[in-house]
């Protein structure tokens, strides 16, 4: 999700992408004790109403009330600001509407529930209608291939957007003589 934020960031909101993006996975650890097996410990908040609904109200509560609280503590605490921002904009000073906020964390959440039918065999998109949950594409109807592809590109992609948005600006600051801590 970081690209459309590196795109437009006027448009999408950093934390509400990312939130967004992860927070269906909440669910997963309250549901394994009552799973028979790690892949069905998913319901409603991988679907596509969940996304719309639960998942959007935890990412937008997060993003309004615990990220403004975290970046003023971090501000205080971090000495070199830089370590505040990412793909060059300042994070603690980076405002968007409320309609941006659900728009990015809806769209994190949307995305995380698609992609995971690519490489999960059971997906509650569909919920609460049950007779579609077996709806996923898993690549090549293979687990281990699809697992390999998807979360080890999911990791080179991570890795790659850190180091360009976010490390190599870090050292070339330091290279180009700027002082830390501004």
């Amino acid at each position: 999700m970081w690209p459309f934020f590196k795109w437009k960031p006027a448009s999408f909101n950093f934390f509400a992408l990312s939130i967004g993006a992860i927070i269906p996975d909440l669910e997963c650890p309250l549901l394994f004790p009552f799973a028979s097996d790690r892949w069905h410990a998913r319901s409603v908040m991988h679907s596509l109403l969940g996304s719309v609904t639960i998942d959007l109200l935890l990412s937008v509560l997060l993003v309004l009330y615990f990220v403004p609280w975290m970046m003023k503590y971090l501000d205080g605490k971090v000495n070199d600001k830089r370590y505040l921002s990412f793909a060059g904009i300042d994070l603690r000073r980076h405002r968007t509407t409320i309609t941006t906020v659900i728009g990015s964390a809806t769209l994190g959440s949307f995305s995380h529930v698609l992609i995971d039918t690519l490489h999960h065999p059971y997906n509650p998109l569909t919920f609460p209608f049950p007779q579609y949950y077996d709806f996923n594409l898993v690549l090549f109807g293979d687990l281990t291939i699809s697992g390999i592809i998807m979360q080890g590109g999911t990791l080179v992609m991570l890795i790659s957007m850190l180091y360009w948005w976010y490390f190599k600006p870090l050292r070339e600051n330091v290279k180009g003589g700027e002082t830390p801590g501004k």
